[in-house]
């Protein structure tokens, strides 16, 4: 933080405390939504329900986030409660790492007297808890709908670290910054590529302003170095088993199930390039060696999107070369904040304070809602899958409509396949994707669907029970037993497999 009297132990205690309880208010409670139903897993059957879940085909894919699902197994053997605080660390390390590149940018103000850095840190943690939609996302969010922090513990909260990274590099501490920006590959091995851009653009900075060739050429080492052992690990874990089934994976990849953060036809609209207004306008105000590196960052984050864009390559656009916007963003707004805030506070920077109550208040209220519980009995077919005893559970795999992706985890159970959850070696891709249309075609209209489910258990002998919405009446198919129901729709058995006819 802030040199000066603002390094009292008191005064990064309680910027800590404020810190970690905006991001507390935000974190999610209980388990499982959106991309944790991919990526949490693995760690959950190891740590409580492997006599369920190691029985899912998912669950025998290949891991592309081993290290976080060894971390993650701990957390989620201890339960949901520390599963909320873990994350709410993860977004307290978040906002003050931007209240530091603020304080940073107001250096040359006056505006730095004892309790300046809590209120840096309050107004971070306002913005976050209380601003709605785009203004909020303005501050926090990247393109391609990713972010540096999520409100649920998922391996991308990584990005976190490249965030603080980028804080490092913008006060001259280069080499800790390539090493702690490398560290989010080893987390998440899709960040492998924004580090390598970090990094050369740290290099450049330092070059530009007057480091030896020698010094700067050992550090963009070390930081590639620090980087190749996940991005190894992962080019030998899911190389291609042909250029033809590698192609064609990629196409499922890009085309069916990642267009909105792949294809830039899905997301380079207006709001893209509103969101990209905190990068041009820190570059028009900030000088020097901070400007320098959000030039270099910027340039090569352009240079890749274009390269990977002409190319239209598969492969290449699922190395999403612009998730570096989930660090650039914050970074470029909180630069701009520190300046802003300077400029209107000059020699009155205990003002800023005055976000601190309003901040506390945002926070308690949301306490009081619940609002940190998102509730997986909501989520549709997990109630229904519920129903079923956990002894037939362990023994019966279970077929979802393909969007109902959180009953895996949330009921437990081993399901066919959801379109969520998807592997990433390029065979199991392919075999992912005939087991969504499979699963589709079930609960289409007619005979079609009767077909389709007979084909579905001659295929897979563990399959015991079937959940349907209403609209779709698959009493009709022969081998069905209708066994219960609810709001969202129907349970049936298999006769002759299960014990719940």
């Amino acid at each position: 933080m802030a040199s000066g009297r603002d390094t009292t132990p008191q005064v990064r205690a309680a910027a800590w405390l404020v810190a970690f309880l905006a991001a507390l208010s935000t974190s999610e409670v209980e388990p499982f939504t959106s991309n944790q139903e991919t990526y949490l897993v693995r760690a959950v059957a190891r740590a409580r329900e492997g006599a369920i879940l190691n029985r899912d085909w998912f669950v025998r894919t290949r891991d592309p986030v081993p290290l976080f699902t060894r971390i993650a197994e701990p957390v989620v053997a201890a339960g949901p409660w520390a599963m909320w605080l873990v994350n709410a660390a993860l977004g307290a390390a978040f906002l003050v790492a931007l209240t530091q590149i603020a304080c940073g940018a107001a250096r040359r103000s006056p505006a730095r007297e004892p309790g300046s850095v809590l209120g840096w840190v309050s107004l971070f943690g306002l913005i976050w808890v209380a601003v709605p939609g785009l203004l909020r996302s303005l501050v926090f969010d990247g393109l391609a709908g990713q972010r540096a922090f999520s409100e649920y513990l998922q391996p991308s909260n990584a990005g976190v670290l490249l965030v603080a990274a980028a804080w490092l590099a913008l006060n001259r501490r280069s080499i800790s910054a390539v090493l702690l920006g490398a560290t989010s590959a080893w987390i998440h091995p899709t960040y492998a590529l924004s580090s390598v851009l970090f990094t050369a653009g740290v290099c450049w900075a330092d070059w530009r302003f007057g480091e030896r060739r020698q010094s700067v050429a050992s550090r963009g080492l070390a930081g590639l170095v620090a980087i190749a052992p996940p991005a190894l690990v992962s080019m030998r874990e899911f190389a291609p088993t042909s250029a033809a089934i590698a192609f064609r994976a990629g196409q499922v990849l890009v085309a069916e199930r990642l267009p909105h953060h792949a294809l830039i036809a899905s997301w380079g609209n207006a709001e893209a390039v509103l969101r990209l207004a905190p990068i041009v306008v820190a570059l028009a105000v900030i000088r020097g060696r901070q400007q320098a590196l959000f030039i270099a960052w910027t340039a090569l984050t352009l240079a890749a999107t274009a390269l990977v864009s002409v190319a239209n390559r598969p492969q290449l656009l699922l190395l999403f070369p612009w998730r570096a916007t989930v660090w650039l963003i914050p970074a470029a707004a909180a630069l701009l904040l520190g300046h802003t805030i300077a400029i209107l506070l000059k020699d009155r920077a205990k003002w800023i304070l005055v976000c601190l109550g309003p901040l506390l208040a945002a926070c308690s209220y949301r306490f009081v809602r619940g609002e940190s519980h998102h509730g997986p009995d909501g989520d549709q077919g997990v109630a229904l899958a519920r129903k079923i005893q956990p002894s037939e559970r362990r023994r019966w795999s279970l077929l979802v409509p393909v969007d109902w992706e959180a009953v895996r985890l949330n009921a437990p159970a081993a399901i066919y396949v959801d379109f969520k959850s998807h592997p990433y070696q390029d065979a199991e891709v392919l075999a992912w994707w005939d087991r969504v249309s499979l699963a589709r075609a079930v609960y289409s209209p007619g005979d079609k669907g009767c077909g389709a489910l007979s084909r579905l258990l001659e295929a897979e002998p563990r399959l015991g029970f079937v959940l349907a919405p209403a609209s779709a009446d698959l009493a009709r198919c022969a081998p069905l037993s209708r066994a219960d129901s609810d709001r969202d729709g129907i349970l049936y058995c298999v006769r002759g497999r299960t014990s719940a006819e």
